[in-house]
């Protein structure tokens, strides 16, 4: 594993109870006691399923487009809604961007995956009194992209100490992201 080429929270040792669950053709952890939602119809001929958790704006949504155009600008699926609504995903409404980072292509990632190309980002969301950390992984395999986004509660502010985000939070994305295999 290159966890050079990796987000850290996709490296660190995970720290919460998670189910392996096979999501769309994605195997991922499913956080224990968080719920699934009615599965979305098919739009553009993208497929998504959804699991949501006990507090608010907690959400795991697994989508795959099995017919994208290996040509077309991947980061767009997160951008072009970032830039709609505001929110990298729909159901994170009413909360807003707090902060937000692009973290880019991530190579050794995408060779672990056996992906063309793998892109990530993370975020803190907010809608007083609540905070979410927002992790996103796009990537693409040929004609199939994924996009997955975990959000999960979070105590830690905008701009918290990076040793204090890893103990909060990535440890919990990595046990999501952890066992990660695109279908």
């Amino acid at each position: 594993m290159d966890t050079a080429t990796r987000p850290i929270w996709s490296t660190v040792e995970p720290g919460w109870p998670v189910r392996s669950e096979q999501v769309e053709g994605v195997t991922l952890g499913v956080p224990e006691g968080w719920r699934p939602e009615a599965a979305t119809p098919a739009v553009g001929g993208v497929t998504e399923r959804a699991f949501t958790g006990r507090f608010p704006g907690e959400l795991l949504a697994v989508a795959v487009m099995p017919e994208a155009d290996p040509t077309h600008n991947l980061r767009l699926w997160v951008d072009a809604t970032i830039a709609l609504i505001g929110l990298p995903h729909p159901a994170l409404a009413p909360a807003g961007l707090l902060e937000w980072a692009a973290e880019g292509e991530q190579v050794g990632w995408a060779a672990d995956l056996g992906v063309d190309t793998c892109l990530t980002y993370q975020g803190v969301l907010g809608d007083s009194p609540n905070l979410n950390r927002c992790y996103v992984v796009l990537a693409r395999r040929g004609t199939t992209a994924w996009r997955i986004v975990l959000s999960l509660a979070s105590a830690m502010l905008p701009g918290s100490p990076d040793e204090g985000v890893t103990a909060q939070d990535h440890v919990r994305a990595a046990a999501v992201f952890g066992g990660l295999r695109l279908g």
